[in-house]
């Protein structure tokens, strides 16, 4: 009986993986498909647009090392060259499943890591599938390639804080960690904490630890040398307007996390106003926290989850540094700072009435969610519909076949004025239409 159960557990654990990549993948869509059935043919989101458009104008390696608002995005623009091998029309499906897919193989990762540690199945599936579910991810980052950064870096820091000893986990994460530091800033904050995890021992191998060593150092490199060199770097926000729209973000979407009270709060005058202080106020408290919680050396599980609230402290701000507050910033440090939450309820006392209160307040948060699990119009509405655009191009084409032809994606994007650098940038010769 006993052998049976211990079979039984086994084959749970290792379904986890699959059962939260094909959520993730499938909540991905829905989000979508749910607020708008056209999003299959109408909906091309700005970088994602921009991105195929110069694949299959230049072809992949003409744009892949291309800096883009003075950093390198290599993942959106590797993986954007999947869309460019379609027709035109198609740009929109395609975008729409290579991001659900990612969204879901990095669902599967992190429960992947997460039952590897211990941590009980429900638990896991659970931290695996928060991204794909927040308010802030619905708001901007679904269904995007280029948004689907946030997603590889939450996998990334999951990986640094987690790591494992096996062969599989050393290959995986290293490709991971080089995929992440070589695609935005934010990496290397992952390669800082890999570096102190080295130094306190996590990876007793040391061909281990050279290989994912290697792969984020070489990944950082590559982007700071993108970064210094840049040719279109955009300048710094001063630091106290930064630091005043980054309180506020985290202020603001921290609340959304629970709609009913955000729709309490936001717009709000009097309210709005005290965002920046509630944004600061948590992130002190989560900072000292995650501090707190590295420090416990001793437990792989309670300085993994401080770990995480630290990485997305830093995810939270780097973006704040050149940009006004944006939702999609605020996925990978919500997700990391729930996720660190569950770990730590994983390890709680086994007391049935504590458990018991957190899983129905966890439970009613939820329920919240699924009010909010449509995308707004904002995300899921074509703003223009790309199918229009692509009309418009075929009949100017038909008009001027030997002249380029300019393309807009949602919403509304880029506006640059015509002869600008953007605009050069978002128009290709009538051929792409064939």
């Amino acid at each position: 009986m006993a052998r049976q159960a211990k079979v039984l557990a086994r084959g749970t654990s290792q379904s986890v993986p699959i059962i939260a990549g094909a959520l993730a993948t499938s909540m991905s869509i829905l989000r979508l498909h749910l607020s708008n059935q056209g999003v299959w043919t109408d909906v091309l989101w700005a970088e994602d647009g921009l991105f195929t458009l110069c694949a299959a104008r230049d072809g992949v390696h003409q744009c892949l090392l291309e800096s883009y608002a003075g950093y390198l995005p290599l993942w959106p623009k590797l993986v954007a060259g999947i869309p460019a091998q379609f027709p035109i029309e198609a740009w929109p499906a395609i975008t729409l499943l290579v991001s659900a897919l990612t969204a879901g193989v990095v669902s599967a990762y992190v429960a992947w890591i997460l039952i590897r540690q211990q941590i009980p199945p429900l638990i896991a599936l659970a931290a695996a599938v928060v991204p794909v579910l927040l308010p802030a991810f619905g708001e901007e980052a679904v269904g995007s390639i280029a948004n689907s950064i946030y997603l590889i870096t939450i996998a990334g820091a999951i990986g640094v804080a987690f790591p494992l000893t096996t062969r599989t986990f050393t290959l995986v994460t290293a490709l991971l960690l080089f995929l992440v530091t070589v695609s935005t800033p934010i990496g290397f904050a992952l390669l800082a904490v890999l570096l102190w995890q080295m130094r306190q021992g996590r990876f007793p191998s040391h061909r281990q630890s050279t290989v994912l060593f290697a792969s984020a150092a070489t990944g950082s490199a590559i982007q700071l040398a993108v970064i210094v060199v840049a040719r279109a770097e955009r300048p710094f926000i001063p630091v106290i307007s930064a630091t005043e729209s980054w309180a506020s973000g985290v202020g603001l979407q921290t609340l959304k996390v629970v709609p009913p009270i955000a729709g309490q709060v936001v717009g709000r005058s009097p309210m709005d106003g005290f965002l920046p202080t509630l944004g600061l106020l948590i992130a002190t408290c989560l900072t000292v926290a995650g501090i707190y919680l590295v420090r416990q050396a001793s437990n792989v599980q309670v300085s993994g989850a401080g770990w995480l609230i630290l990485i997305g402290i830093v995810a939270s701000i780097v973006p704040h540094i050149a940009n006004p507050s944006l939702a999609r910033y605020f996925v990978a440090p919500l997700a990391l700072w729930i996720t660190a939450g569950l770990v730590l309820l994983a390890r709680s006392s086994p007391n049935v009435a504590i458990k018991t209160v957190v899983i129905i307040l966890i439970a009613s948060v939820g329920v919240t969610w699924a009010t909010s699990f449509r995308s707004p119009e904002s995300r899921s509405g074509g703003s223009p519909p790309w199918s229009d655009v692509v009309a418009l191009a075929r009949t100017a084409c038909e008009e001027r076949p030997n002249e380029r032809v300019g393309f807009v994606f949602s919403p509304w994007w880029p506006d640059s004025p015509d002869g600008s650098e953007e605009s050069l940038a978002r128009s290709a010769p009538c051929s792409i239409l064939d």
